[in-house]
């Protein structure tokens, strides 16, 4: 718990109401915070007109709350959620609440709830998408970091979706018209002869795995994520399977010039049609949930990175020894990808991350959010031994290993 206590400051505004300052950092205007709320609920009407049910998190002085309310019918309903127990009880002092709580639409959960994650994730499965009252969530004490960076992934995933729905919902619906074979079928003919699986990402330090994985291949699989089959293949190693999971046309270029060969192709139902089409060898779809095309019903876990679903092959292919090889989810000798030729630019944006070899790399919040979806779907299979070869970030559940070693030490 963080011991600093935040200096929490009470100013009265110019529109006769009160502004409300956490460290230094404005949460309502400091002047008009009445206008503030009306812009940012106007900001946000889509989630709100003709909805039966809406989520908020951050309460604070309710200004926002109020102006809600003003749009809303009588018969719907707002599931108001908020941490922040003291801004709360200040809130409170000052009676700026009363008519809220007053109003039959609306219920409060807040911090000292025990049940408030279990009440906000039943409550967040009633609606598309949560409103947010960012001023709120960022003067939150530390000891809800994790909450606040929750909140942050579900945004990011909200905003992904919503940009390729629509190729996503064309995709799955020509895939699935195209009768190709569900991934069942994969596993029914997958031979993995006892041997250690290898998922080929396409971070950096892949390029330092390349020549053991050319000269040891016949005591490993590879399962390839689709962006590193053409610098698999230059360097003469020919992975098991290639894995794609993004829906736009560009993911085409992965398999380009390799259209022909005869690698699985395991891709996610609402993969890149283009794609898939394109290339020639077989061809697996998989799903990520259940639904009436999913006849065997095999779920293969996605998240925001291919990473994830060549893990879960991995694992339900029944590997036992899983190597990552280049899932560095950090700037490695200052290259994002293995085969960049040049280097990125400084940023102050980059975030730091504690790197295998104990120092702290640069990252970005993207690659922060594929981290956690990778040590999510490690943690749920505590049954597999994970070796993590890359030479990125430190991943959480795995074991840092070369790969020579791992390989040279398996096979004596």
């Amino acid at each position: 718990m963080n011991n600093n206590k935040r200096k929490i400051e009470i100013i009265k505004s110019k529109d006769n109401n009160y502004a409300l300052k956490v460290d230094n950092k404005f949460v309502y205007s400091r002047f008009y915070p009445t206008r503030d709320a009306e812009k940012f609920i106007e900001s946000n009407k889509e989630l709100i007109l003709n909805k039966k049910y809406i989520v908020m998190y951050g309460l604070g002085f309710g200004y926002h709350v109020k102006e809600l309310l003003k749009r809303i019918p009588s018969d719907s309903r707002v599931f108001l959620f908020d941490l922040d127990v003291e801004i709360h009880d200040i809130a409170k002092k000052y009676n700026l609440l009363e008519d809220i709580k007053k109003d039959n639409r609306v219920k409060i959960i807040l911090g000292s709830n025990k049940n408030f994650y279990n009440e906000f994730m039943d409550k967040v499965s009633l609606v598309d998408d949560i409103i947010v009252y960012e001023p709120l969530l960022k003067v939150l004490e530390d000891e809800y970091n994790d909450f606040r960076q929750a909140i942050k992934s579900y945004k990011i995933a909200k905003i992904n979706l919503e940009r390729f729905e629509p190729i996503m919902k064309e995709n799955e619906e020509i895939n699935i018209k195209n009768n190709y074979n569900t991934i069942g079928e994969f596993f029914k003919t997958f031979e993995l002869e006892n041997k250690p699986i290898i998922i080929a990402s396409a971070g950096p330090s892949l390029e330092k795995d390349l020549n053991i994985m050319k000269e040891k291949r016949e005591y490993i699989k590879i399962f390839a994520v689709g962006r590193t089959l053409d610098i698999l293949m230059k360097n003469g190693i020919k992975p098991d399977i290639i894995t794609i999971l993004d829906a736009g046309e560009v993911v085409y270029n992965q398999i380009k010039g390799y259209e022909d060969l005869d690698i699985p192709l395991c891709f996610l139902s609402t993969g890149s049609r283009w794609a898939v089409q394109a290339y020639k060898g077989p061809k697996y779809m998989f799903f990520n949930k259940e639904c009436s095309f999913n006849k065997e019903n095999i779920v293969i876990e996605t998240g925001k990175t291919v990473a994830i679903p060549t893990i879960d092959l991995a694992i339900k292919a029944g590997g036992k020894n899983i190597i990552l090889c280049g899932q560095d989810m950090a700037f490695v000798d200052d290259k994002s990808h293995a085969g960049d030729d040049k280097n990125i630019e400084q940023s102050s944006s980059y975030k730091k991350v504690l790197g295998v070899d104990g120092n702290y790399l640069n990252t970005t919040s993207g690659m922060l959010e594929f981290k956690k979806g990778i040590e999510r779907l490690i943690e749920n299979n505590k049954n597999v031994e994970f070796i993590n070869s890359s030479k990125g970030a430190k991943i959480k559940g795995t074991v840092d290993m070369d790969l020579r070693n791992f390989i040279e030490g398996m096979v004596k």
